[in-house]
C-alpha cells in the first residue's frame, strides 16, 4: 500500500501536468481550465492573472466551492472569468490571444463543437490534455496578441 500512496498523490495533484505544460505556455496565453476541476494546477503554474473557468450551470461547485459557483464573482481589474459551456464559442470569438485549455481528453469532442474550431493538442497527461484554440483574430494578428479582458 506504501508503495502505490506516492503514485497516487502525484496523479492527483497537478504538479507534474505544470512542470510538462510550462515550457509550452507563451506569456500572453489565456488559459482555460474547461470542465473539470484540476486541484492545484493554478499554483502550479504559477499563473500572474486569472484562469478562465469552463463549467457546466448545472454543477455545485466551481474549483471545489459551492460559494463560486453560486456568487460568480468576477477577478476585478481582470474581469470576468467565469463562464458556461454554452459561451465557448463567443469566447473563442472575441479573444485576442491563443487560448490554452486544460481538460479530460473525454471532453475534447465537445469542446471543439463548442469552440467551432479543432483545438491543437500540445499535451497529454493521463486523461487530462492540454489544447490550443486560435479565433481568428489571433490568427489575423500575426503574433500581436493584446490583453483579453
Amino acid at each position: 500500500v506504501q508503495q502505490i500512496h506516492p503514485m497516487i498523490s502525484l496523479y492527483r495533484s497537478s504538479k507534474e501536468l505544470a512542470e510538462k505544460a510550462v515550457p509550452l505556455i507563451r506569456s500572453d496565453d489565456q488559459m482555460v481550465i474547461y470542465d473539470a476541476y484540476l486541484s492545484g494546477l493554478p499554483f502550479y503554474l504559477q499563473v500572474d492573472r486569472p484562469m478562465w473557468v469552463v463549467r457546466s450551470r448545472d454543477k455545485r461547485t466551481v474549483m471545489g466551492s459551492t460559494y463560486v459557483a453560486e456568487k460568480l464573482p468576477d477577478a476585478g481589474a481582470e474581469g470576468r472569468v467565469l463562464f458556461t459551456l454554452e459561451e465557448v464559442g463567443d469566447l473563442l470569438e472575441r479573444a485576442t490571444r491563443r487560448i490554452l485549455v486544460f481538460t479530460h481528453e473525454r471532453r475534447l469532442d465537445e469542446l471543439e463543437h463548442r469552440a467551432g474550431v479543432p483545438p491543437q493538442t500540445l499535451l497529454k497527461l493521463s486523461d487530462v490534455t492540454l489544447v490550443a484554440l486560435e479565433s481568428r483574430q489571433v490568427s489575423a494578428s500575426n503574433g500581436s496578441h493584446p490583453e483579453v479582458r
